[in-house]
């Protein structure tokens, strides 16, 4: 009798192999117009490996959902109320997921959702917002996956500091995960919040803007920079990296 998920061997690589129920609702949740309850039916008892596999492949494919194949960029937005509409509408499509049972946690073939969300577009903060998600309900913010060698949070806050042209990307997730307790091997948070501010006030991402000004302790070294955060209504800093 044929399980929900099955596995097929390639060499010494075992690869999850997803159930036909599993692909089907892949489709439910690409379709342009969204239909809960056909996809409730759809995610009706898949196995976890089943619904970690429909994250990922939900997050790595978002760019093409509800908007007819259309790359996923500010240039499709010609007015604030639509993007966040968009933006709403795939937020529920993942929340169908988590109210089926994914585990935020949870890792197949080597990868996890909660890992996904740094490699997607950080247009309106979507990245950030999936994210946000998913550590709510119940997600790791310093998960680590065997592959990659070290915990998540680690892993970004080295990536921002060699890898600056993915910042735009980066930043978003980061906030993100200092919201929700990330701390770095030293067992500190290099997130600093301003006198009056907390630190779960970044878990409101949309309210916040960032740039890059002198490094704080040393201002006279310019070649060091330190990440400012703001709140968007008031200008107010309220911290920094």
């Amino acid at each position: 009798m044929q399980t929900f998920s099955d596995t097929m061997e390639q060499g010494d690589v075992t690869v999850f192999e997803p159930s036909h129920q599993a692909a089907e609702a892949l489709n439910v949740l690409k379709e342009k117009w969204l239909r809960p309850e056909s996809a409730k039916n759809c995610l009706k008892g898949l196995s976890q490996d089943d619904l970690t596999w429909l994250s990922l492949e939900f997050l790595s494919d978002y760019d093409s959902i509800n908007e007819r194949n259309i790359p996923f960029s500010d240039d499709l937005f010609g007015v604030d109320e639509f993007a966040e509409a968009r933006v709403c509408d795939l937020v529920n499509r993942l929340k169908l997921l988590l109210e089926a049972g994914l585990d935020p946690n949870h890792i197949v073939d080597e990868d996890n959702p909660i890992w996904e969300c740094q490699y997607t577009a950080p247009v309106h903060d979507l990245n950030a917002r999936f994210l946000r998600l998913l550590l709510e309900h119940g997600g790791n913010p310093c998960i680590s996956v065997e592959a990659r060698g070290e915990d998540l949070y680690s892993y970004i806050n080295y990536k921002m500091g060699h890898e600056p042209y993915q910042l735009e990307t980066l930043i978003p997730c980061f906030l993100m995960l200092s919201a929700f307790g990330g701390i770095l091997y030293s067992g500190v948070c290099p997130v600093f919040m301003n006198e009056g501010h907390e630190i779960d006030e970044l878990k409101e991402i949309e309210k916040l803007e960032w740039d890059f000004g002198p490094f704080l302790e040393a201002t006279e070294r310019q070649e060091c920079y330190t990440l400012h955060i703001y709140n968007a209504e008031t200008g107010e800093e309220i911290g920094h990296y």
